[in-house]
């Protein structure tokens, strides 16, 4: 995909708040990315380990979010094609990153090659997931709840992050407060 079409695509796609689920989940994609780009450059071994603990109650806190805010309202979708099989196919992939992240903060040779190559392997399949979500999940959700629905799911999300995370409103460091509150799909 060229520029060009990257800004129509960004032009094309359905305005979203700060408050909407997607942009929320955007946001911690977006972090999670960068930490793990981050590790993978480290040349140092305490620098890996640093971005590592950065990265593993960031990840945990939105992985079990997630599941229970985005990903059950999801599947209770009815005659939607395929949206098991792609709620599936997301929560394997958190299995599989789950996996990786265990291996990589168990290993205490982080200035390895092999642990190099598995931070690899998680930045890759970070990209992967974070892509079909974005690409697919997200244009799901905007054709399926409206504006309100997705809101409320964007409070239930950070009510949940908090929760998994034992913080106040589910923000990050450098992230504001938010409410909590229910969710609906469209009719």
């Amino acid at each position: 995909m060229n520029l060009r079409d990257e800004i129509q695509s960004l032009l094309d796609a359905p305005a979203m708040n700060v408050d909407d689920v997607r942009t929320l989940l955007r946001i911690d994609h977006d972090e999670a990315l960068q930490l793990a780009r981050d590790m993978v450059d480290a040349e140092d071994a305490e620098a890996r380990r640093a971005l590592l603990r950065q990265m593993l109650p960031a990840l945990a806190a939105h992985a079990q979010a997630a599941k229970s805010t985005v990903y059950e309202p999801l599947r209770l979708l009815r005659g939607v094609d395929g949206v098991r099989f792609m709620v599936e196919g997301r929560l394997d992939e958190h299995r599989t990153l789950e996996a990786l992240l265990a291996w990589l903060a168990k290993s205490r040779k982080s200035g390895s090659d092999e642990w190099h190559a598995r931070a690899k392997e998680l930045l890759s399949l970070l990209v992967r997931h974070v892509d079909a979500e974005q690409n697919g999940m997200f244009k799901l959700m905007g054709e399926h709840f409206d504006h309100e629905a997705l809101t409320a799911l964007g409070r239930r999300f950070l009510a949940a992050k908090a929760r998994a995370a034992g913080t106040r409103d589910g923000s990050h460091a450098s992230g504001g407060e938010r409410g909590v509150g229910g969710a609906g799909a469209r009719a």
